[in-house]
């Protein structure tokens, strides 16, 4: 065998090894995903009641008590991954949005929420928000948390614009509950791919959470 022809096999097994040494690490499963989670957030990671394949992890940061609920459902014609973080405040308070086309839904969720005192055409919805319809059991509470700059700001950070270019909000109060959704899709803010990949991301929205909650508590201290 030539000199020539075992350098140039040499060089291959060089090139093996190095770009194997290179590759990138194979991706984590969901089960070490939701466990690296829980270690940062220092929680307890349980099943999800009501759910095959579902996970939470309750955790308790700066004095606040939340939970972490990570689903995944089978969809039309692939799995859907879901997760949301959730904080309870001590109000029935409920803020909710969707697009301002779907104006046939509103007597319903109207009727549900048994708005009977004030008119829903009273509720202020800011210029930044105007692409969404917003319902509320609590017009006057609703308007003084969209009057508040630092609070105007959490939910026009959550505005998102879906895959059809339609609007969509991540962000929303239900009976009380402050409900964060992470999006499967990586050009939705919150996003899940970055909360799997770096646990520490949920940092920003846990406080975002926090800030929210002690302004609807009242709580105008904690806004920091």
């Amino acid at each position: 065998m030539s000199v020539w022809i075992i350098a140039i096999i040499a060089l291959l097994v060089v090139g093996i090894i190095v770009l194997s040494a290179q590759a990138p690490p194979k991706p984590k499963t969901r089960a070490e995903c939701l466990e690296r989670l829980n270690k940062f957030l220092e929680g307890q990671l349980t099943p999800l009641e009501g759910y095959e394949q579902g996970y939470k992890i309750t955790f308790h940061f700066d004095g606040t008590d939340f939970v972490f609920e990570d689903i995944e459902e089978e969809g039309f014609q692939e799995k859907v991954h879901k997760a949301f973080l959730k904080t309870k405040t001590q109000t029935n308070l409920t803020i909710t949005f969707t697009e301002s086309e779907r104006a046939t839904i509103r007597s319903n969720i109207v009727k549900a929420l048994e708005i009977t005192d004030k008119p829903i055409e009273k509720l202020a919805i800011p210029k930044e928000l105007k692409r969404f319809k917003v319902f509320t059991n609590d017009i006057e509470k609703t308007n003084a948390l969209f009057g508040d700059p630092r609070v105007l700001d959490i939910f026009v950070h959550y505005a998102n614009t879906g895959l059809r270019g339609e609007p969509s909000m991540s962000l929303k109060i239900q009976d009380g509950w402050i409900v964060l959704e992470f999006f499967s899709s990586v050009t939705m803010r919150p996003n899940l791919f970055d909360v799997m990949q770096s646990p520490a991301k949920i940092e920003s929205q846990v406080i975002n959470l926090i800030r929210l909650a002690k302004v609807v508590e009242g709580k105008q201290a904690g806004f920091g």
